[in-house]
Protein backbone atom coordinates (compact mmCIF):
# COMPACT_ATOMS: atom_id res chain seq x y z
CA UNK A 1 0.00 0.00 0.00
CA UNK A 2 1.07 3.41 -0.95
CA UNK A 3 1.75 6.27 1.69
CA UNK A 4 -1.30 8.09 -0.03
CA UNK A 5 -3.05 5.39 0.15
CA UNK A 6 -3.02 5.07 3.79
CA UNK A 7 -3.48 8.38 4.54
CA UNK A 8 -7.00 8.68 3.05
CA UNK A 9 -8.00 5.52 4.72
CA UNK A 10 -6.42 6.64 7.99
CA UNK A 11 -9.17 9.68 7.81
CA UNK A 12 -11.98 8.39 6.47
CA UNK A 13 -14.01 7.43 9.72
CA UNK A 14 -13.73 10.98 10.22
CA UNK A 15 -15.91 11.98 7.66
CA UNK A 16 -19.17 11.62 7.78
CA UNK A 17 -21.66 12.40 4.59
CA UNK A 18 -25.16 13.83 5.16
CA UNK A 19 -27.02 13.63 1.79
CA UNK A 20 -25.35 15.27 -0.71
CA UNK A 21 -23.98 17.76 0.72
CA UNK A 22 -19.97 18.53 1.94
CA UNK A 23 -18.73 19.54 4.91
CA UNK A 24 -16.07 21.56 5.09
CA UNK A 25 -14.00 21.70 8.22
CA UNK A 26 -13.52 24.80 9.97
CA UNK A 27 -10.29 26.84 9.36
CA UNK A 28 -11.70 30.49 10.41
CA UNK A 29 -9.91 30.56 13.96
CA UNK A 30 -13.55 30.83 15.63
CA UNK A 31 -15.05 27.06 16.74
CA UNK A 32 -18.48 28.40 16.37
CA UNK A 33 -18.36 29.24 12.54
CA UNK A 34 -17.59 26.82 9.96
CA UNK A 35 -16.51 29.33 7.02
CA UNK A 36 -14.35 32.09 7.46
CA UNK A 37 -15.25 35.44 8.27
CA UNK A 38 -12.02 37.29 7.24
CA UNK A 39 -12.14 39.22 3.72
CA UNK A 40 -11.44 36.91 0.95
CA UNK A 41 -8.25 37.12 -0.59
CA UNK A 42 -8.97 35.04 -3.99
CA UNK A 43 -11.56 34.79 -6.17
CA UNK A 44 -12.82 31.34 -5.35
CA UNK A 45 -12.57 32.24 -1.79
CA UNK A 46 -15.88 31.62 0.60
CA UNK A 47 -17.37 34.25 3.06
CA UNK A 48 -20.46 33.32 5.50
CA UNK A 49 -23.80 35.90 5.40
CA UNK A 50 -22.51 37.83 8.49
CA UNK A 51 -19.42 38.88 6.56
CA UNK A 52 -21.54 39.81 3.82
CA UNK A 53 -24.63 41.74 6.21
CA UNK A 54 -21.27 43.73 7.50
CA UNK A 55 -20.08 44.83 4.15
CA UNK A 56 -23.75 45.41 2.45
CA UNK A 57 -26.06 46.84 5.52
CA UNK A 58 -28.97 47.90 2.88
CA UNK A 59 -32.76 47.47 3.84
CA UNK A 60 -35.16 48.77 1.57
CA UNK A 61 -35.86 52.02 3.78
CA UNK A 62 -32.12 52.85 3.41
CA UNK A 63 -29.88 53.97 0.39
CA UNK A 64 -27.23 54.52 2.84
CA UNK A 65 -23.96 52.90 0.27
CA UNK A 66 -25.93 52.07 -2.59
CA UNK A 67 -25.17 53.24 -5.99
CA UNK A 68 -28.18 53.32 -8.90
CA UNK A 69 -26.67 50.15 -10.00
CA UNK A 70 -27.17 48.76 -6.44
CA UNK A 71 -30.72 49.74 -6.56
CA UNK A 72 -32.17 49.35 -9.92
CA UNK A 73 -34.06 46.37 -9.14
CA UNK A 74 -35.89 47.05 -6.51
CA UNK A 75 -39.36 47.47 -6.09
CA UNK A 76 -41.19 50.93 -5.17
CA UNK A 77 -44.24 52.54 -4.62
CA UNK A 78 -45.81 55.94 -5.42
CA UNK A 79 -47.22 57.99 -3.12
CA UNK A 80 -50.12 59.38 -4.39
CA UNK A 81 -52.14 62.48 -3.36
CA UNK A 82 -55.09 59.82 -1.30
CA UNK A 83 -51.88 58.39 0.36
CA UNK A 84 -51.95 59.88 3.44
CA UNK A 85 -49.83 56.60 5.28
CA UNK A 86 -46.51 58.12 4.98
CA UNK A 87 -45.10 61.24 6.58
CA UNK A 88 -42.76 63.76 5.21
CA UNK A 89 -43.31 67.41 5.03
CA UNK A 90 -43.21 66.92 1.08
CA UNK A 91 -45.68 64.43 1.23
CA UNK A 92 -48.17 66.54 3.43
CA UNK A 93 -48.15 69.17 1.44
CA UNK A 94 -49.59 67.51 -1.94
CA UNK A 95 -53.05 66.63 0.69
CA UNK A 96 -53.35 69.87 3.17
CA UNK A 97 -54.37 72.67 0.72
CA UNK A 98 -50.48 74.31 1.17
CA UNK A 99 -48.22 75.49 -0.75
CA UNK A 100 -45.51 73.17 -2.22
CA UNK A 101 -43.42 75.34 -4.47
CA UNK A 102 -40.49 72.37 -4.41
CA UNK A 103 -42.97 70.10 -5.77
CA UNK A 104 -44.85 71.38 -7.98
CA UNK A 105 -46.60 74.63 -8.89
CA UNK A 106 -50.19 74.59 -7.72
CA UNK A 107 -50.82 78.01 -5.73
CA UNK A 108 -52.49 79.29 -9.10
CA UNK A 109 -54.32 76.26 -10.15
CA UNK A 110 -56.94 74.17 -8.54
CA UNK A 111 -58.37 70.68 -9.36
CA UNK A 112 -60.79 70.25 -12.22
CA UNK A 113 -63.88 70.31 -10.00
CA UNK A 114 -62.94 74.09 -9.13
CA UNK A 115 -61.46 73.40 -5.57
CA UNK A 116 -60.25 74.01 -3.25
CA UNK A 117 -59.55 77.49 -4.98
CA UNK A 118 -61.12 78.18 -8.28
CA UNK A 119 -58.62 80.32 -10.00
CA UNK A 120 -58.06 78.35 -13.26
CA UNK A 121 -59.99 75.16 -13.61
CA UNK A 122 -61.59 73.31 -17.10
CA UNK A 123 -64.89 71.85 -17.92
CA UNK A 124 -65.72 68.27 -18.98
CA UNK A 125 -65.35 69.81 -22.45
CA UNK A 126 -62.05 71.04 -21.58
CA UNK A 127 -62.71 74.51 -21.98
CA UNK A 128 -60.03 76.41 -19.90
CA UNK A 129 -61.51 78.97 -17.27
CA UNK A 130 -59.19 81.68 -15.46
CA UNK A 131 -61.15 83.46 -12.88
CA UNK A 132 -58.36 85.26 -11.16
CA UNK A 133 -59.80 88.83 -8.45
CA UNK A 134 -58.47 92.01 -10.39
CA UNK A 135 -56.88 90.49 -13.39
CA UNK A 136 -58.29 87.56 -15.19
CA UNK A 137 -55.93 86.39 -17.34
CA UNK A 138 -52.67 87.88 -18.04
CA UNK A 139 -50.39 87.08 -20.68
CA UNK A 140 -46.78 88.73 -20.48
CA UNK A 141 -45.51 88.07 -23.99
CA UNK A 142 -47.36 86.74 -26.34
CA UNK A 143 -49.99 84.15 -27.03
CA UNK A 144 -51.38 82.59 -29.98
CA UNK A 145 -55.23 81.89 -30.05
CA UNK A 146 -56.32 78.62 -33.09
CA UNK A 147 -59.20 79.56 -33.67
CA UNK A 148 -61.81 82.09 -32.14
CA UNK A 149 -61.63 84.43 -29.41
CA UNK A 150 -64.70 85.08 -27.13
CA UNK A 151 -64.69 87.31 -24.38
CA UNK A 152 -67.30 87.82 -22.54
CA UNK A 153 -67.00 91.41 -20.92
CA UNK A 154 -65.67 94.26 -22.09
CA UNK A 155 -62.10 94.32 -23.78
CA UNK A 156 -59.47 96.28 -22.94
CA UNK A 157 -56.02 96.62 -24.99
CA UNK A 158 -53.56 98.60 -23.41
CA UNK A 159 -55.67 101.11 -21.65
CA UNK A 160 -57.29 102.37 -24.15
CA UNK A 161 -55.33 101.50 -27.36
CA UNK A 162 -58.37 99.46 -27.95
CA UNK A 163 -61.55 99.07 -25.89
CA UNK A 164 -64.67 97.31 -26.52
CA UNK A 165 -67.61 98.30 -24.53
CA UNK A 166 -69.89 95.15 -24.44
CA UNK A 167 -73.35 96.62 -22.98
CA UNK A 168 -73.48 99.67 -25.51
CA UNK A 169 -71.78 97.86 -28.12
CA UNK A 170 -69.21 100.47 -29.23
CA UNK A 171 -66.01 100.49 -30.00
CA UNK A 172 -62.81 103.01 -28.84
CA UNK A 173 -59.50 103.26 -30.60
CA UNK A 174 -57.15 105.92 -29.03
CA UNK A 175 -59.95 106.01 -25.80
CA UNK A 176 -62.04 104.40 -23.42
CA UNK A 177 -65.18 107.05 -23.08
CA UNK A 178 -66.22 105.81 -26.47
CA UNK A 179 -69.43 107.70 -27.09
CA UNK A 180 -70.80 106.09 -30.68
CA UNK A 181 -70.34 102.86 -32.46
CA UNK A 182 -66.54 103.71 -33.78
CA UNK A 183 -65.04 106.21 -31.64
CA UNK A 184 -61.39 107.21 -32.57
CA UNK A 185 -59.43 109.68 -30.96
CA UNK A 186 -55.95 111.31 -31.59
CA UNK A 187 -54.08 114.04 -29.89
CA UNK A 188 -52.33 114.77 -33.23
CA UNK A 189 -52.92 114.41 -36.96
CA UNK A 190 -53.72 110.73 -37.96
CA UNK A 191 -55.33 109.32 -40.70
CA UNK A 192 -57.67 106.06 -41.34
CA UNK A 193 -56.67 104.48 -44.05
CA UNK A 194 -58.92 101.92 -46.42
CA UNK A 195 -56.90 100.00 -49.18
CA UNK A 196 -57.86 97.77 -52.13
CA UNK A 197 -54.66 95.92 -52.82
CA UNK A 198 -56.70 94.86 -55.95
CA UNK A 199 -56.47 98.31 -57.08
CA UNK A 200 -60.45 98.00 -57.96
CA UNK A 201 -63.43 99.69 -56.44
CA UNK A 202 -64.01 100.14 -52.49
CA UNK A 203 -67.59 101.26 -50.84
CA UNK A 204 -68.97 102.68 -47.47
CA UNK A 205 -72.52 101.60 -47.65
CA UNK A 206 -75.00 103.53 -45.68
CA UNK A 207 -78.24 101.09 -45.33
CA UNK A 208 -81.85 101.47 -44.04
CA UNK A 209 -83.67 98.64 -42.37
CA UNK A 210 -82.69 96.42 -45.00
CA UNK A 211 -82.26 98.40 -48.01
CA UNK A 212 -79.26 100.59 -49.78
CA UNK A 213 -79.89 104.49 -49.13
CA UNK A 214 -76.19 105.76 -49.61
CA UNK A 215 -72.84 104.85 -50.21
CA UNK A 216 -69.28 106.93 -50.19
CA UNK A 217 -67.34 104.84 -53.34
CA UNK A 218 -64.29 105.40 -55.02
CA UNK A 219 -64.30 104.11 -58.22
CA UNK A 220 -62.03 104.68 -61.39
CA UNK A 221 -63.47 106.95 -63.75
CA UNK A 222 -61.82 107.44 -67.85
CA UNK A 223 -58.69 106.06 -65.93
CA UNK A 224 -58.08 107.73 -63.08
CA UNK A 225 -59.94 107.23 -59.66
CA UNK A 226 -62.99 109.23 -58.52
CA UNK A 227 -64.81 109.77 -55.10
CA UNK A 228 -68.53 109.16 -55.66
CA UNK A 229 -71.31 110.08 -53.03
CA UNK A 230 -74.93 108.80 -53.52
CA UNK A 231 -76.88 105.98 -53.58
CA UNK A 232 -75.44 102.71 -54.95
CA UNK A 233 -75.24 102.83 -58.74
CA UNK A 234 -76.78 106.16 -59.17
CA UNK A 235 -75.91 108.67 -61.59
CA UNK A 236 -77.74 110.85 -59.62
CA UNK A 237 -74.48 111.64 -57.42
CA UNK A 238 -71.48 113.72 -56.25
CA UNK A 239 -68.56 112.80 -58.09
CA UNK A 240 -65.12 114.42 -57.30
CA UNK A 241 -62.59 113.34 -59.90
CA UNK A 242 -59.46 114.86 -61.45
CA UNK A 243 -60.10 117.95 -59.30
CA UNK A 244 -64.10 117.98 -61.48
CA UNK A 245 -67.23 118.17 -59.14
CA UNK A 246 -70.27 116.46 -61.31
CA UNK A 247 -73.50 116.80 -59.86
CA UNK A 248 -75.48 114.15 -61.71
CA UNK A 249 -72.86 113.41 -64.12
CA UNK A 250 -70.64 109.97 -64.00
CA UNK A 251 -67.94 111.80 -65.57
CA UNK A 252 -67.38 115.36 -65.27
CA UNK A 253 -65.44 117.72 -67.35
CA UNK A 254 -65.81 121.08 -66.33
CA UNK A 255 -64.79 121.92 -62.64
CA UNK A 256 -68.61 121.82 -61.64
CA UNK A 257 -70.62 119.75 -63.93
CA UNK A 258 -73.73 119.55 -63.49
CA UNK A 259 -76.14 116.69 -65.05
CA UNK A 260 -77.93 119.65 -66.83
CA UNK A 261 -76.22 121.00 -70.00
CA UNK A 262 -74.64 123.65 -68.78
CA UNK A 263 -71.63 125.12 -66.74
CA UNK A 264 -68.71 126.96 -65.67
CA UNK A 265 -65.38 126.70 -67.24
CA UNK A 266 -61.96 126.53 -64.95
CA UNK A 267 -60.89 130.30 -66.87
CA UNK A 268 -64.50 131.77 -66.16
CA UNK A 269 -66.81 130.99 -69.58
CA UNK A 270 -70.30 129.34 -69.05
CA UNK A 271 -70.94 126.65 -71.98
CA UNK A 272 -73.50 124.70 -72.80
CA UNK A 273 -73.65 120.71 -74.26
CA UNK A 274 -74.04 120.84 -78.18
CA UNK A 275 -73.70 117.68 -80.50
CA UNK A 276 -71.13 117.96 -82.34
CA UNK A 277 -71.86 117.72 -86.19
CA UNK A 278 -68.39 118.87 -87.73
CA UNK A 279 -67.84 115.78 -89.36
CA UNK A 280 -64.64 114.93 -87.68
CA UNK A 281 -63.00 115.09 -83.36
CA UNK A 282 -63.90 118.54 -81.88
CA UNK A 283 -60.73 121.01 -82.51
CA UNK A 284 -60.16 123.60 -79.10
CA UNK A 285 -60.81 127.17 -79.73
CA UNK A 286 -62.83 126.19 -82.75
CA UNK A 287 -65.09 128.88 -84.07
CA UNK A 288 -68.83 127.01 -84.50
CA UNK A 289 -72.08 127.65 -85.74
CA UNK A 290 -75.53 126.14 -85.43
CA UNK A 291 -76.63 122.41 -87.84
CA UNK A 292 -79.31 123.12 -89.95
CA UNK A 293 -78.33 120.51 -92.97
CA UNK A 294 -80.54 117.66 -91.03
CA UNK A 295 -83.04 117.44 -88.65
CA UNK A 296 -80.81 117.17 -85.66
CA UNK A 297 -81.58 119.48 -82.57
CA UNK A 298 -79.22 121.16 -80.53
CA UNK A 299 -76.00 120.61 -82.69
CA UNK A 300 -73.08 122.42 -84.11
CA UNK A 301 -70.79 123.06 -87.03
CA UNK A 302 -67.38 124.99 -87.90
CA UNK A 303 -67.96 128.29 -89.29
CA UNK A 304 -67.15 129.20 -92.99
CA UNK A 305 -64.80 131.61 -93.95
CA UNK A 306 -65.56 135.13 -92.51
CA UNK A 307 -68.99 133.54 -91.10
CA UNK A 308 -71.44 135.99 -89.35
CA UNK A 309 -73.04 133.26 -87.56
CA UNK A 310 -70.77 132.18 -84.98
CA UNK A 311 -72.52 131.07 -81.62
CA UNK A 312 -69.71 129.77 -79.58
CA UNK A 313 -66.00 128.33 -79.00
CA UNK A 314 -65.40 124.76 -78.90
CA UNK A 315 -63.71 123.62 -75.54
CA UNK A 316 -62.66 120.66 -75.43
CA UNK A 317 -60.54 118.61 -78.06
CA UNK A 318 -61.03 115.38 -79.60
CA UNK A 319 -64.98 114.97 -79.45
CA UNK A 320 -66.29 112.68 -81.42
CA UNK A 321 -68.80 113.54 -84.22
CA UNK A 322 -72.46 112.79 -82.85
CA UNK A 323 -71.23 113.53 -79.57
CA UNK A 324 -72.32 115.91 -76.81
CA UNK A 325 -68.90 118.88 -76.65
CA UNK A 326 -69.03 121.08 -74.47
CA UNK A 327 -69.62 125.04 -76.23
CA UNK A 328 -68.15 128.13 -74.69
CA UNK A 329 -70.88 131.09 -75.37
CA UNK A 330 -70.09 133.46 -72.74
CA UNK A 331 -67.31 134.64 -70.65
CA UNK A 332 -64.01 133.78 -71.50
CA UNK A 333 -62.79 131.45 -74.02
CA UNK A 334 -59.66 130.37 -75.55
CA UNK A 335 -60.42 131.03 -79.63
CA UNK A 336 -58.20 129.99 -82.18
CA UNK A 337 -56.28 132.79 -84.31
CA UNK A 338 -55.50 132.67 -87.46
CA UNK A 339 -52.02 132.54 -88.41
CA UNK A 340 -51.24 136.52 -88.10
CA UNK A 341 -52.00 136.21 -84.38
CA UNK A 342 -53.17 138.75 -81.93
CA UNK A 343 -52.28 141.42 -79.30
CA UNK A 344 -53.72 142.05 -76.25
CA UNK A 345 -56.93 144.71 -76.50
CA UNK A 346 -57.25 143.31 -80.15
CA UNK A 347 -60.81 143.15 -81.44
CA UNK A 348 -61.20 139.76 -82.78
CA UNK A 349 -63.97 138.95 -85.99
CA UNK A 350 -64.13 135.76 -87.79
CA UNK A 351 -61.42 135.07 -90.24
CA UNK A 352 -60.84 134.44 -94.11
CA UNK A 353 -59.59 130.49 -92.83
CA UNK A 354 -62.81 128.84 -91.71
CA UNK A 355 -63.15 127.99 -88.11
CA UNK A 356 -60.41 130.33 -87.28
CA UNK A 357 -60.61 134.17 -85.73
CA UNK A 358 -58.82 137.24 -87.08
CA UNK A 359 -57.48 140.89 -85.70
CA UNK A 360 -59.78 143.79 -87.12
CA UNK A 361 -59.16 147.54 -85.03
CA UNK A 362 -61.13 149.27 -87.60
CA UNK A 363 -63.18 151.36 -85.48
CA UNK A 364 -67.48 151.50 -86.60
CA UNK A 365 -66.81 149.15 -89.24
CA UNK A 366 -70.57 148.04 -90.36
CA UNK A 367 -69.53 145.35 -92.77
CA UNK A 368 -67.81 143.31 -89.80
CA UNK A 369 -70.32 144.28 -86.99
CA UNK A 370 -71.84 140.64 -87.26
CA UNK A 371 -68.84 138.60 -87.33
CA UNK A 372 -67.34 140.39 -83.68
CA UNK A 373 -66.38 137.90 -81.23
CA UNK A 374 -65.06 139.53 -78.91
CA UNK A 375 -61.64 140.96 -77.64
CA UNK A 376 -58.50 139.67 -76.86
CA UNK A 377 -56.76 139.81 -73.34
CA UNK A 378 -53.78 137.73 -74.37
CA UNK A 379 -51.03 138.23 -76.93
CA UNK A 380 -50.22 135.41 -79.82
CA UNK A 381 -47.97 134.98 -82.23
CA UNK A 382 -48.85 133.76 -84.83
CA UNK A 383 -51.51 131.03 -85.17
CA UNK A 384 -53.03 129.17 -81.94
CA UNK A 385 -55.11 130.04 -78.89
CA UNK A 386 -55.16 132.83 -77.66
CA UNK A 387 -57.76 133.80 -74.51
CA UNK A 388 -60.50 136.55 -75.39
CA UNK A 389 -63.85 137.89 -73.98
CA UNK A 390 -66.56 136.68 -75.45
CA UNK A 391 -69.24 139.14 -77.10
CA UNK A 392 -71.07 138.05 -79.89
CA UNK A 393 -73.19 139.83 -82.24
Amino acid sequence: MSKESRLIKSITPKLTPIGSELILPNTSGDHVRSIKRAAPVGDKDLVNKEYVDSKFPVTHVSTTGRTTDDHHSEAHNIAFHSDTTATGAELNTLTDNSMADALHRHSELSASDGSPDKIVYTDSDGVLFVDATGTGLDVLHSATIGNHLIVGDDLTVDTNTLFVDSTTKRVGIGTAAVDSKLHIENAGTFEVKLQNTANSAMNIGFYGASVNVGNIENVIVSGKWALKLGTFDDIDALIIRDGKVGVGVASPTLPLDIKAKSGHTAIGGFAIKLTNKTGSNTVAGQLVNVYIATAIDDAFKTISASDENIIGVVLDAGVADGSEAWVVVNGIADVLMDAGGSARGDRIISSATAGSGDVWNVGGAVATHFQEIGHCIETRGGAGLARCILHFN
